[in-house]
C-alpha cells in the first residue's frame, strides 16, 4: 500500500511539474528585465478591472499583472490616476507611465504606443428586471427607456442602430444606470457584462437579469505599453499566453462571484483510485527486484545524459544569446552548394527570415541569386570548404524581392566539415555614413547661408552661401560673435525675443537687418536652433538665413497695387471703402460729423478723346495733386476710376468747413492747366453728403453724394450741391428690413446655401462655403449684402452668427452620418463675432455638441475685420488654431494693412478677392496682383482660394499660377443642401 501511495505521489508531482508555466525569454528580453529596475503601471477607478480601495490597488487586471510579476520577476510600481486623456498623452511621450492596464487598440493610438495581445473580452449585453417582458435583442428596445453612461460608446451605437429607443444618459456610471433599472425608472441597461456583474453583486441588485446579448459583439481590452519598449510587449505577451484557464477562472471567480459545480468528493475519488490501482500494485511488486538491479546502470547513464544535456544547453544558450547572427551550413554537391542547418535568433532578426522556413533548404533557394560573383559571399563559402582557412568578407550587399542585407561576414569551417558564418548588420552604419555625406553636401551646397557657433556663441563654421551673401570668409569671422553682422537697424526688443525663444523653446525664426562686408544693409529671414549634447547641455547654435530684399520689395509693390491708384498714387476704391469705414466707426464712437464729396470732371471725356489718353492721364495727375493740396492733412482723397474722385472730410464740427473746402477745390481744379505745351480747361461737379444726416453707411453716403453730383451737373456744372432729402427710400427700406430681420430667425425664413470649393490638384470637391439666404415672404430671396450690414449695426449679427455656425456644423454631422467624404465647411465670421470674446467657446462647444472634427470647420475672416484690433484678433485666432480649426483671410488684397500683420496671423490660407479675378483676363494689374499674391502666399506656406471664377480662361490662368482651390459659377452657384448632394455625386464620382 505504501508503494501504491508513492506511485500516486510521484504521478501527481510529474503532472504538477508539467502544468507549471515555463517562460522562455530571449537573451535580449532577459537583459531588458535585468536592466529595467522598475516599471510604472497606471491604475484608475475602473472597477472591477483596476481600482484603489482602502489604499490598496486591486482588480482583475491587477491580479493578472501580479501573476505576470510572479512568472517574470518584473518589478512594478502602481500609480493611481483618473484622467484618461492625460494618461494617453503621458505614455505616448514616455512620461509618468510605462503600462496602461486596459486600453482599446485603435489605428491612431498604435502610432503613439504599443499594445499587447487582447486579454480581456467583454461582451455587451442587455440587463432588465427579472419581471420584465421578454427581450431578444437590442432591436426590442425600440420605444423603451434605456440607460446608458455619458460619453460611453454605447450611446452612439444605440442612437445609430435603435433610434426609437428613449436614451437616459447618466453621469454616475454603471452603478447609477443599474439602480435606475432596478427601481423601475428605466426599462433596460445596455453595457459591459463584466462591469455590470461586479456592481450587481456589490449593490445587491437581485432583481436584475441578463435579458439578451447584443449584436455589437465583444469589447476587447489590451495593455498599452510605451512604444520604445518592444521587449516589454514581448515579455507581457509570453506571460499572458502562459496564464492557464484555471488561473483566469480563479481570478474571475474572486471578483465576479462565479460559482462552479462541485465534482466528486475526496472520499469518492480516493476509493475509486484504490479500486482501479489494485492490479497495478501487484505488477509493481513483481518488477521491484528487477528495478533494483537496473538502478545502478540507469544512474550512470543518467549522469552521462545530464552532462551531455548540460553541455548542449550551454552551447544552445551561448548560440542563441549572441548578438551577432550565426548560421551553420552543410556542404552538398561536393562543396558546390550548401544547406541551412541552423540559425540563431540574432540571425533570424538580421536576415528577416524564420529559422523553421529555411532549415533543410539550399541557400540558393532561400536567397535567389546569392551565388552571383558580384556578391562574393557564396564563393567565400566554397573556398573555406576547400582549404579550411578562415576568411573575412568585408561587405556584402544583397537584395531580392524579399530580403535586403548589408552585412560583414566571418566564415570558418568546423572539424565536422560544417561551414559557420558569423555576421553583423551594418545597414544602420552605412546609412548613417550616407546621411553624413548627404548632410555635408546639403550644408556646403545649400542656397541658404549657414553658420554654426559654439556654446559661447563664437563662430566655428560657415558654408559657401554665407560668404556669397555677407562677403565674409571664414578666417575673417572665425571665433567671433555673429553680432559683427548686425546693422544696428534691428530693434533691441527683437533680439530680446530671439534669446528668450532660444532659452524657452530652443528655436526662433524671424526677420533681422544685417550689414554686408561692403556696408550694404539688407533684410534677412533667419532661423536659429539650439543643439544639446548627450548631457542635455547646450553645445552649439545653428543659424540659417536668406536675403529677403526682393520679397519685401514685392510685398511693398503688392501693397501699392492693392491699395493705391496706379496713375495718381491716390487711394483706390478698395482702400477708400476700408478707410471710410474706419472713419465712420470713429465718428459713431466720438459723435463727429463727416462730409463725403463725389467729384466728377466736366468735359474730361472730350479732352481725352480729342487729345489722346496720354494727355488725359497727365491731366488726371494734375487734378489729383490740386485736390490733395486743397484739403486738410486729416482728410482722404481717392480716385474711383476714370475722372471720378472722392474726398472725405472727417472730424467736422462746423458745416462751414465743408463749404470752404468745396469752394477751394472748385477754384483750384478750374484753373488753367499747362501740359505738354497744351492749355487745358476742366472743372469739377461736386456732390456732398453728410454723416449722419444723409446716411450712416458707406453705401448710403456714396449714393447720396453721387445723386447730389448729378444735381450739380444739371445746375450748370463747375460747382457743388449738398444732398438735402430728409428721408430717402433707401433709409425707409433699411428700417423695414431691420424690423423684419428680427423675426426672420424665429420664423424659419433663413437657410444656408453651400458653394463648392474645388481642389486644383485633385479635381474634386474638398469643401464648401456656407452662405446665408433670407427667404422673405414678400420680397423673395434676399442676399446677404442687403441685410448683413443691418444686422451688424443693430446687434443682430451675434445671434445670426451663432445660428449660421450651429446650422453649418449640424449639416456636417448629417453628411458624416450619410457616409459622405470628410470635406470641410467654411463659415464667415464678422467683426462683432471675432472681437466679442466668446467666439472660441462658441466654436469649441458647437464642435463638441455635433461631434465634428475641428479639421472639417474653416473660419473666414476679412482682413478688415482682423485689422480693427490686431492684437486681440491674433490672440483669439491663435486659440482657434490650436483647437485645430482652419483659418482663412477673406477678400485678401482689399485691406489696408494685411501684409504688416500677415506673418503674425496664425492663418492657413488666403482668399483672393473676386474683384481681382473678375478682370484677370483683360486687366494687367489684376493679373499681376493675382499672380504675385499666389506666389507670396506659397512662400509663406499658405494655400490660396480664388473666388468668383466664372470662365475657363480665369480658371486656366489661376491653374497656371498654381492656385490651390477654385470657387465660382464656373463650377456651381451656391446650392441648398439637396442640390449640393446631387452636385457632389455628379462631380466627385
Amino acid at each position: 500500500m505504501k508503494l501504491l501511495c508513492f506511485f500516486y505521489l510521484l504521478a501527481f508531482a510529474l503532472c504538477a511539474q508539467a502544468n507549471t508555466p515555463h517562460l522562455k525569454f530571449s537573451a535580449d528580453e532577459l537583459h531588458w528585465l535585468a536592466e529595467n529596475h522598475e516599471v510604472r503601471v497606471r491604475v484608475s477607478n475602473f472597477a472591477p478591472f483596476h481600482f484603489v480601495d482602502n489604499n490598496t490597488v486591486q482588480g482583475i487586471s491587477v491580479d493578472i499583472m501580479n501573476k505576470i510579476v510572479e512568472m517574470t520577476g518584473l518589478r512594478i510600481r502602481y500609480i493611481h490616476d483618473s484622467n484618461w486623456k492625460d494618461a494617453l498623452k503621458a505614455i505616448s511621450q514616455h512620461e509618468k507611465y510605462d503600462i496602461l492596464l486596459t486600453a482599446k487598440q485603435t489605428p491612431e493610438r498604435a502610432l503613439q504606443m504599443g499594445f499587447t495581445q487582447d486579454y480581456l473580452h467583454l461582451p455587451w449585453v442587455i440587463f432588465t428586471r427579472t419581471s420584465a417582458e421578454l427581450i431578444n435583442s437590442e432591436y426590442d428596445l425600440d420605444g423603451k427607456r434605456v440607460t446608458v453612461e455619458a460619453g460611453y460608446v454605447m450611446q452612439k451605437l444605440l442612437q445609430k442602430h435603435v433610434p426609437g429607443a428613449e436614451l437616459i444618459v447618466v453621469n454616475g456610471g454603471t452603478p447609477d444606470a443599474l439602480k435606475r433599472v432596478s427601481t423601475g425608472k428605466a426599462d433596460a441597461y445596455v453595457g459591459n457584462l463584466t462591469v455590470a456583474n461586479y456592481f450587481i453583486g456589490r449593490l445587491g441588485l437581485n432583481n436584475l437579469k441578463v435579458a439578451a446579448p447584443t449584436q455589437f459583439g465583444d469589447h476587447t481590452q489590451a495593455m498599452a505599453v510605451r512604444s520604445d519598449w518592444p521587449k516589454l510587449i514581448s515579455i507581457l505577451n509570453k506571460s499572458l499566453a502562459q496564464l492557464s484557464p484555471q488561473q483566469r477562472s480563479e481570478i474571475s471567480r474572486r471578483w465576479l462571484s462565479v460559482k462552479y459545480e462541485q465534482g466528486y468528493s475526496k472520499q469518492e475519488m480516493f476509493g475509486t483510485a484504490i479500486i482501479i490501482s489494485a492490479p497495478l500494485a501487484f505488477l509493481l511488486w513483481l518488477f521491484y527486484h528487477w528495478n533494483q538491479h537496473l538502478k545502478t546502470e540507469i544512474m550512470l547513464r543518467n549522469q552521462l545524459t545530464t552532462r551531455l544535456q548540460d553541455s548542449e544547453a550551454r552551447f544552445r544558450e551561448l548560440f542563441q544569446s549572441m548578438s551577432s547572427g550565426v548560421a551553420i551550413y552543410e556542404a552538398v554537391e561536393n562543396g558546390r552548394n550548401f544547406i541551412f542547418k541552423d540559425m540563431n535568433q540574432a540571425g533570424e532578426r538580421i536576415s528577416n527570415v524564420s529559422r523553421d522556413k529555411i532549415c533543410g533548404r539550399l541557400v540558393t533557394e532561400c536567397f535567389p541569386g546569392v551565388d552571383k560573383p558580384e556578391f562574393g559571399l557564396f564563393q567565400i563559402f566554397q573556398q573555406v570548404y576547400q582549404d579550411g582557412q578562415y576568411r573575412f568578407h568585408p561587405l556584402t550587399f544583397y537584395t531580392d524581392e524579399h530580403h535586403k542585407l548589408w552585412v560583414e561576414n566571418k566564415v570558418f569551417k568546423l572539424p565536422s566539415g560544417e561551414i559557420v558564418a558569423v555576421y553583423d548588420d551594418v545597414s544602420a552604419r552605412k546609412h548613417a555614413e550616407a546621411e553624413v555625406r548627404l548632410y555635408a553636401s546639403v550644408y556646403e551646397n545649400s542656397g541658404e547661408a549657414i553658420l554654426i557657433t559654439d556654446a559661447n556663441n563664437k563662430i566655428i563654421a560657415i558654408n559657401e552661401a554665407f560668404t556669397r551673401l555677407t562677403g565674409y570668409h571664414f578666417h575673417e569671422v572665425e571665433g567671433k560673435d555673429p553680432k559683427i553682422l548686425a546693422s544696428g537697424k534691428t530693434t533691441p526688443a527683437t533680439y530680446q525675443q530671439l534669446w528668450q525663444a532660444l532659452q524657452e523653446k530652443g528655436y526662433w525664426q524671424g526677420q533681422l537687418w544685417d550689414q554686408q562686408r561692403d556696408g550694404k544693409i539688407y533684410p534677412k529671414w533667419a532661423a536659429i536652433s539650439v543643439v544639446h549634447n548627450e548631457q542635455g547641455e547646450i553645445s552649439n547654435y545653428v543659424a540659417s538665413f536668406t536675403d529677403i530684399s526682393e520679397r519685401i520689395a514685392a510685398e511693398q509693390r503688392i501693397h501699392q497695387l492693392a491699395h493705391n491708384d496706379t496713375l495718381t498714387g491716390l487711394l483706390n476704391r478698395f482702400s477708400l471703402e476700408e478707410a471710410l469705414q474706419q472713419i465712420l466707426d470713429q465718428a459713431r464712437q466720438n459723435n463727429h460729423s463727416i462730409a463725403l464729396m463725389f467729384i466728377d470732371l466736366d468735359n474730361f471725356k472730350n479732352i481725352n478723346d480729342t487729345l489722346g489718353h496720354h494727355l488725359g492721364d497727365e491731366l488726371l495727375k494734375a487734378v489729383a495733386k490740386r485736390i490733395s493740396n486743397s484739403v486738410r492733412h486729416s482728410d482722404i482723397v481717392a480716385r474711383l476710376g476714370g475722372d471720378e474722385f472722392i474726398v472725405v472730410l472727417s472730424h467736422l464740427n462746423d458745416s462751414q468747413v465743408t463749404v470752404n473746402i468745396a469752394n477751394k477745390i472748385v477754384s483750384a481744379v478750374s484753373a488753367l492747366y499747362q501740359i505738354n505745351g497744351q492749355e487745358l480747361h476742366t472743372s469739377p461737379s461736386i456732390g456732398i453728403s453728410l454723416y449722419p444726416t444723409d446716411g450712416e453707411y458707406v453705401e448710403d453716403l456714396m449714393q447720396c453724394a453721387d445723386t447730389a453730383m448729378y444735381q450739380a451737373k444739371s445746375k450748370g456744372k463747375c460747382g457743388y450741391k449738398f444732398f438735402a432729402e430728409e428721408m430717402t427710400f433707401v433709409a425707409q427700406e433699411r428700417m423695414l428690413l431691420e424690423r423684419e430681420l428680427r423675426h426672420a430667425l424665429s420664423k424659419n425664413q433663413l437657410e444656408l446655401y453651400y458653394q463648392p470649393q474645388v481642389s486644383v490638384t485633385q479635381q474634386k470637391l474638398i469643401g464648401v462655403e456656407a452662405l446665408i439666404r433670407w427667404h422673405h415672404p414678400l420680397q423673395g430671396q434676399i442676399f446677404p449684402a442687403r441685410f448683413i450690414p443691418i444686422a451688424e449695426e443693430s446687434g443682430l449679427i451675434q445671434p445670426l452668427g451663432r445660428w449660421i455656425l450651429e446650422c453649418a456644423c449640424q449639416q456636417v454631422a448629417a453628411w458624416r452620418q450619410m457616409g459622405l467624404p470628410d470635406f470641410y465647411v467654411a463659415v464667415n465670421i464678422s467683426a462683432h463675432q471675432l472681437l466679442s470674446g466668446d467666439l472660441f467657446d462658441l466654436v469649441k462647444n458647437t464642435l463638441a455638441q455635433y461631434h465634428i472634427p475641428p479639421s472639417q470647420l474653416e473660419l473666414e475672416i476679412t482682413e478688415t475685420v482682423a485689422m480693427q484690433n490686431p492684437e486681440q484678433a491674433i490672440q483669439i485666432l491663435e486659440k482657434l488654431d490650436k483647437l485645430g480649426v482652419s483659418l482663412t483671410i477673406d477678400d485678401f488684397g482689399t485691406g489696408y494693412s494685411s501684409l504688416a500683420y500677415l506673418k503674425r496671423l496664425p492663418i492657413h490660407s488666403l482668399k483672393l478677392d473676386q474683384t481681382f479675378v473678375r478682370d484677370i483676363e483683360t486687366d494687367a494689374n489684376d493679373a499681376a496682383i493675382s499672380s504675385a499674391t499666389i506666389a507670396l502666399a506659397h512662400k509663406l506656406g499658405l494655400k490660396v482660394v480664388a473666388e468668383g471664377v466664372e470662365t475657363t480662361a480665369q480658371r486656366d490662368f489661376l491653374i497656371q499660377n498654381e492656385c490651390d482651390i477654385l470657387q465660382g459659377y464656373l463650377y456651381s452657384r451656391p446650392l441648398p443642401n439637396k442640390q449640393l448632394l446631387d452636385f457632389i455625386r455628379q462631380f466627385n464620382y
